[in-house]
């Protein structure tokens, strides 16, 4: 009983704002089930570029059937060259004034060579290009070759590095964010590498005090739910 509970105060509290088309919301998630990159394009310029990202039917953290998305960089100079990743529709938006403070996912390294990965903020105004923007100080640092494995990026606006303008105001209205190595530090544009990197499951969170609040809640909600249910049987 209580983990039916525990399992429906869950989807309350995860699952209840995952339809928004544009903008972050707690709780929703890119699993790439649906056979596309979910909007995770490697250029914004709406022609595309070498090594985009693609879809992959199998192979996932579940394992046969389950769908991710695949991410390679060549290494050499030029466009296709560096292991970046952006996404300009459902992951931009205000992630302070969300609840947002943090971004999971699962990640594999197929490639030879370590991978330095961190999450970029953007905020353009149109018509005059970058305004403020943020990169993850430390990175997640991935082996090669190494399996799936579940991480985690802290993005509230201590963990960020301003590169340009204010932090806040990059993650308060951000228009794309990206996925991005740089074994250098948080600058971008990074350097080339040579790398293919496997992704999915890619969740927004709140920090673990409020998640644990918000459970609470869903849990009372689910068990008036419960007995409701009962009564009316």
């Amino acid at each position: 009983m209580r983990k039916g509970i525990l399992g429906a105060a869950v989807a309350l509290v995860l699952g209840a704002s995952t339809g928004s088309a544009y903008g972050v919301v707690l709780g929703q998630i890119d699993t790439f089930e649906d056979g596309s990159t979910d909007g995770w394009v490697n250029s914004l310029l709406g022609r595309g570029g070498p090594n985009p990202p693609i879809n992959v039917s199998t192979g996932g953290p579940g394992g046969t059937d389950d769908n991710y998305m695949l991410l390679t960089s060549s290494g050499s100079p030029g466009p296709g060259g560096k292991m970046v990743v952006i996404n300009p529709a459902q992951w931009s938006g205000d992630y302070i004034g969300g609840g947002v403070t943090t971004l999971t996912m699962a990640l594999n390294n197929f490639g030879d060579t370590e991978l330095h990965l961190r999450i970029l903020f953007e905020k353009v105004a149109p018509g005059s290009g970058p305004t403020d923007v943020a990169g993850s100080t430390d990175a997640f640092v991935i082996a090669p070759h190494s399996g799936w494995v579940n991480a985690t990026f802290d993005v509230t606006p201590g963990a960020l590095t301003s590169l340009l303008g204010s932090v806040d105001n990059a993650l308060s209205d951000a228009t794309v964010i990206r996925l991005y190595h740089n074994s250098a530090g948080p600058g971008f544009p990074p350097g080339d590498i040579a790398a293919s990197l496997g992704v999915d499951n890619i969740r927004a969170v709140p920090e673990p005090g409020t998640l644990t609040a918000f459970l609470v809640g869903g849990a009372i909600m689910a068990r008036r739910r419960l007995k409701r249910s009962r009564g009316a049987a």
